[in-house]
């Protein structure tokens, strides 16, 4: 009895601990503003600078194109042509491509924001949300080519390496949380209708005008959040908590609350193999603040924001790891990289971008591709059915 007891006022201590941490923490950063106001206000000028100058130009064009191609059925699309694939390989219904998909293109938070209105429509579970999160929502590829590779390390050939590094990461993130949970064991999902239900049937000013609106607010809100944890983060470095070691050592630290920052913390030491896989494992990371823009998406929702940490951090590690082993491959290609490419002509900007277009529009040839075979190879099994049954 009294082992019970005192094991229940343990509990109690306990959650009230856990009640009592996060607003100790906001009023610790709060009292902190106070106390080193020249620190803050310098920090505050910092991340809108990064912000504005390497995110808001890269991400916000980018962000419109794909809201306006979500809403002209592009993903859709692309969603019906992997149903075939999602099941088998991942252990999540068809539909759930929507989210993959939107993830690759738009980047942070939208992977999140369509697996969390699909669990909110039911045509995915809780287990399939969560694992769906962890490897769904990444960074987008303007963001990693453009404002990581070619902005902070000047080099738009190490942009693709890392992003090759994130995919390969989360495919394996989702493909060994899929083989865990069952493979394609499960409900018969209801791909098709789910598709329908989401598809927007407004006008294409009106698509315009909603995909401008919400890029807008989603890349403002991207940019509150860089600034606060650029903030907080120079308020650690102030008090001398990440102030430590080599730039890829502090970029670490930084990067474990901000992307952004840590990014370009790391990329101040200069091009080496241990800055690219740090580098990498940052993007499969994330980052605090991601994960508290990632945490407000799903919200309305029962799907577990812990879970979505744990996935983030095994692709931040499955990151670290190929990142490592392509680098003795892939170091050539930007070997000596020094000046911002943002720096450089328009001619090498216009170079990027295009090469860039191409990739996208390859991938879209290579979905449409499948789909027409998808749709024959289905198309010849129904048939041969059809004639056994007979």
């Amino acid at each position: 009895m009294i082992r019970l007891r005192a094991t229940g006022s343990a509990k109690k201590a306990a959650a009230a601990i856990r009640r009592a941490a996060l607003p100790s923490a906001v009023a610790a950063v709060n009292l902190a503003i106070i106390l080193f106001p020249i620190e803050t206000i310098d920090a505050a000028k910092d991340g809108l600078l990064l912000w504005f100058d390497n995110v808001l130009p890269v991400m916000l064009p980018f962000m419109i194109g794909c809201s306006l191609l979500a809403s002209l059925g592009f993903v859709e699309f692309a969603g019906a042509a992997l149903e075939r694939l999602m099941r088998p390989i991942f252990g999540v219904p068809g539909c759930a491509a929507f989210a993959l998909v939107s993830g690759i293109l738009s980047g942070y938070p939208m992977g999140a924001a369509v697996a969390a209105d699909l669990r909110a429509r039911g045509y995915i579970t809780k287990s399939e949300g969560d694992r769906l999160l962890m490897f769904s929502n990444n960074a987008g590829p303007l963001f990693v080519v453009g404002a990581a590779g070619a902005g902070m390390f000047g080099s738009g050939a190490f942009g693709y390496y890392l992003l090759a590094a994130q995919a390969l990461s989360a495919l394996t993130v989702g493909i060994v949380s899929g083989w865990l949970a069952g493979g394609a064991a499960g409900p018969a999902p209801r791909e098709p209708e789910a598709i329908k239900k989401i598809r927007d049937s407004r006008p294409f000013g009106g698509k315009l005008g909603s995909a401008s609106l919400s890029s807008v607010t989603a890349v403002t809100q991207i940019g509150a959040f860089i600034t606060l944890f650029s903030v907080v983060a120079r308020i650690l470095k102030t008090l001398g908590v990440i102030s430590f070691g080599s730039p890829i050592a502090r970029g670490l630290a930084i990067g474990a609350l901000e992307i952004t920052n840590g990014l370009k913390e790391t990329a101040s030491g200069g091009m080496s193999f241990w800055a690219a896989v740090a580098a990498a494992a940052l993007i499969g990371w994330g980052g605090l603040s991601v994960h508290a823009q990632t945490a407000a998406v799903v919200a309305k929702t029962d799907l577990s924001a812990g879970a979505y940490v744990v996935g983030k951090a095994a692709c931040a590690a499955a990151a670290a790891v190929f990142a490592a082993a392509m680098y003795p491959f892939c170091s050539g290609a930007f070997a000596g990289s020094a000046a911002p490419a943002f720096a450089r002509s328009a001619v090498s900007r216009w170079g990027y971008g295009a090469a860039l277009f191409g990739s996208t529009m390859a991938a879209a040839l290579i979905i449409a591709v499948w789909q027409a075979v998808s749709a024959r190879i289905g198309g010849a099994v129904f048939q041969s059915r059809r004639k056994m049954k007979r």
